[in-house]
């Protein structure tokens, strides 16, 4: 569903699209908002069109993707264009037919955005996500994707952010989130005004954090994003460890590369339940 930040108009005034790419659990969708929100600073209209392709998922749970051509009627409502691919390795991006609409439209420019957070505290949060959704019995589509599948994914991404990839925008959430400077310099590079670094608001997509849901919102920064293991539940410790054991030849160096630290660091520190001080 599109969301209109402000004023709409009949006339036909779309003049760019931002693709943004991320696993579910990433952060990727704070990111966005905080985006969204630097672009109403401009007085400009964003539409925001969430999770448009899940097809790739492969099973019958997934939200229909929207229609391109209905989209893009939609989408001329605004100047900006938000579309949010989740759990869709960027490799993949192809096979979503919103993103050849819009790349295959003249006049009208596209940004490709990929939005990296840590892996360990990724898988914490599905973690957490799934088992909260699995207890009331609900069917979530953070569940649809084989775990060796998102650690591809994951790994399809970070290799983006550590080789910056020509013709991206690459966001380390992580720094994001912590670092000031950081998050002016990506104001700087999207030509948005600096500002709001401190962001604060949870984005209520996917019932807002999978620890907290929504009752940190206006107060985001207190939350433990860096950290999700140590806010797992003692049962779900086991589910953890087995994630990351499995996933480790595939991400444990670009995470270390990236993010400084890697399976034997919060092993140790789950295990020793010192968690506190990792990062």
């Amino acid at each position: 569903m599109l969301r209109e930040s402000s004023r709409s108009s009949c006339q036909d005034r779309l003049r760019h699209v931002e693709h943004v790419f991320g696993l579910r659990r990433s952060g990727h969708h704070a990111v966005l908002s905080w985006l969204k929100e630097r672009y109403s600073q401009k007085g400009l209209v964003v539409l925001h069109s969430n999770s448009v392709c899940n097809a790739h998922l492969g099973c019958e749970l997934h939200d229909p993707d929207p229609d391109p051509k209905q989209l893009r009627r939609e989408a001329k409502q605004g100047d900006i264009l938000i579309a949010n691919y989740e759990d869709l390795s960027y490799k993949n991006r192809g096979v979503s037919s919103v993103y050849q609409r819009f790349w295959s439209e003249k006049g009208v420019q596209n940004r490709d955005i990929v939005v990296v957070r840590d892996w360990y505290n990724i898988a914490a949060s599905r973690v957490a996500y799934i088992a909260a959704a699995r207890a009331i019995g609900r069917h979530t589509l953070v569940a649809a994707l084989p775990w060796a599948s998102v650690a591809d994914t994951w790994a399809d991404h970070a290799r983006i952010l550590a080789d910056r990839q020509e013709g991206v925008v690459a966001v380390n959430y992580n720094r994001w989130f912590t670092d000031q400077k950081y998050t002016g310099d990506l104001a700087d590079c999207f030509g948005v005004p600096r500002g709001g670094e401190h962001f604060s608001s949870v984005p209520a997509f996917g019932s807002g954090s999978s620890f907290d849901g929504l009752k940190n919102d206006g107060n985001a920064r207190s939350m433990n994003v860096l950290r999700r293991w140590e806010n797992l539940d003692e049962e779900l410790l086991p589910e953890y460890m087995n994630v990351i054991n499995e996933s480790y030849a595939a991400v444990d160096g670009l995470n270390r590369q990236l993010f400084g630290f890697g399976r034997d660091e919060v092993l140790g520190f789950v295990e020793s339940g010192e968690a506190e001080n990792v990062l």
